[in-house]
Parts: C-alpha cells; sequence; structure tokens
C-alpha cells in the first residue's frame, strides 16, 4: 500500500482507496468498510485483482457487441446504442449504460450499504440483504413486512435500512447515553 495524498493510498500500484470519516472507500466500485483488513484483504483482491495480481475490469467484452457489467449485469450495443440487458434502459455512451447499471441494478443503494445484495426473485418481487422482502406494485413498491408502500425502489431500501435493519454503526452521547443512528443526529 502507497499513500499517493491526504487519506489516499494506492493498493498494489493499481487500485486507489481512501479513508472518509473513518471509512474505508474503494476508488474502483465506492463500495466503503469500516475495516482496513476487510478493505485490503476481501473487498480489493476478490473484487478487483485476478489470480496474477493484474487489475480486473468492471466490464468485459463477451463478443463484438455483447458486455458484462460486474460479472453480472449484460448489456449490449445495437446501432451505436447501448441497451441494458436487465431493463429498456439505453444509452448512446458506454460510460452511460455502466453509470445506469451502477445505480439501477449494483447492489442497492448507498455507499455504505453496498455489501447488502439486493436480487430480483422473481419479475417484480425482491429480497434485500437476503432478508427482507418487498414487491413492485402498480405506482410503486411495497414491503413485505410491514405492508407501507413507496413509489421508488431507492426509497424502499431506504425503509428497510431505517426501519427494519439493525444500523451498521451507532452513535453513543458522552454526556446523556443515548445512541443515534446517524453521527449528524448526535451533534444536533
Amino acid at each position: 500500500v502507497k499513500e499517493i495524498g491526504e487519506n489516499k493510498f494506492l493498493y498494489e500500484d493499481q487500485i486507489p482507496f481512501e479513508i472518509l470519516d473513518g471509512a474505508y472507500k474503494c476508488g474502483a466500485c465506492e463500495y466503503m468498510c469500516n475495516d482496513r483488513r476487510d478493505m485490503l484483504c476481501v473487498h480489493i483482491p476478490k473484487e478487483h485483482l485476478g489470480a496474477e495480481g493484474e487489475r480486473v475490469p468492471l466490464t468485459k467484452k463477451l463478443d463484438d457487441n455483447k458486455f458484462i457489467y460486474r460479472e453480472k449485469y449484460p448489456f449490449e450495443l445495437v446501432d451505436d446504442v447501448y441497451h441494458c440487458g436487465t431493463c429498456t434502459f439505453t444509452s448512446n455512451r458506454k460510460d452511460g449504460i455502466q453509470a445506469h447499471i451502477k445505480v439501477r441494478h449494483f447492489i442497492g443503494v448507498g455507499r455504505k450499504h453496498r455489501q447488502f445484495n439486493l436480487e430480483e426473485l422473481e419479475p417484480g418481487k425482491f429480497i434485500y440483504a437476503d432478508k427482507y422482502t418487498f414487491q413492485q406494485i402498480e405506482g410503486g413498491f411495497k414491503c413485505d413486512t410491514c405492508q407501507s408502500t413507496k413509489e421508488r425502489r431507492v426509497k424502499m431500501l431506504l425503509h428497510l435500512r431505517s426501519v427494519h435493519m439493525e444500523p451498521l454503526t451507532v452513535h453513543s452521547c458522552d454526556k446523556c447515553g443515548k445512541i443515534f443512528r446517524e453521527r449528524r443526529k448526535l451533534l444536533q
């Protein structure tokens, strides 16, 4: 590991990462964790380095016009337009389709929570963090645990994290002992 700036580092002269507010953020995919060992011994070698230590590209070309993003999400180039293989989204640029896949299909939302899988069990039925299910309904999404509805999938994921899941980190007040899910709430 080589330091390349204030709180910025380079793993094996290939993969950048940084420390933000005590959390480790991968520069190749924006994965975040609170453990240096997890970042250096698990995440970067598993996700970004091949068997020989070379950098693994996030997008691989399968044939002339077919690609796969992060070993799971297909897209193709047809008449100079990239088409998402998971939904009907199209883009004129390769980085546009990759950004779409990353935001819409890749492991949920929120940089601290990207380690939780979001999978589509069947059309319109999802499972988040291998435990919490919700479904797409007309006009939005419905939580199977409490029947709460949200208009957007990202809002449903936020609901699952804030209502049903235990927080990844908690912040406690030194004066009164109260516990907060968010640091900004503690500081108020």
